[in-house]
């Protein structure tokens, strides 16, 4: 849906005013390929504000299979948050920048562990559960 805010204004906004509890999508990255991962990164972001996907310590190696342009923890763990929960768990983590010794799948569940050590997550280990498969 286009609000009429543009790219700009948006950016502004985004900037200057943190925490508001606002979403801003860039049309450019709407019209990709997965709108919905698109989506899902950006509601990460919200949720890591609010909640804490990203602690004390967190580093990028934490979140070894994800990528995202701006190489920051914060974009890191946000689209951790959006594969973990919108992909099967051998689609969590790229398969070209998988680490080494480890399978698809064996980096999924890590990354999903790793999400779920975090505040934003207590409470959630029935999604944890189906996640992994694990009792833990």
């Amino acid at each position: 849906m286009n609000t009429g805010v543009s790219d700009e204004e948006l950016d502004q906004v985004m900037a200057t005013r943190p925490g508001r509890g606002l979403i801003g999508v860039k049309r450019a990255a709407m019209t990709t390929a997965i709108p919905h991962l698109t989506l899902m990164h950006e509601i990460g972001h919200c949720v890591d504000f609010h909640l804490h996907i990203v602690t004390p310590g967190t580093q990028l190696a934490d979140f070894a299979g994800q990528r995202y342009p701006r190489a920051a923890v914060g974009a890191y763990a946000a689209e951790a948050y959006a594969r973990s929960t919108c992909c099967q768990v051998p689609r969590i983590c790229r398969p070209e920048i998988t680490p080494a010794g480890e399978s698809a799948y064996q980096c999924g569940i890590r990354t999903v562990r790793t999400l779920s050590a975090t505040p934003a997550f207590r409470g959630c280990g029935d999604w944890v559960r189906a996640r992994t498969g694990s009792r833990s």
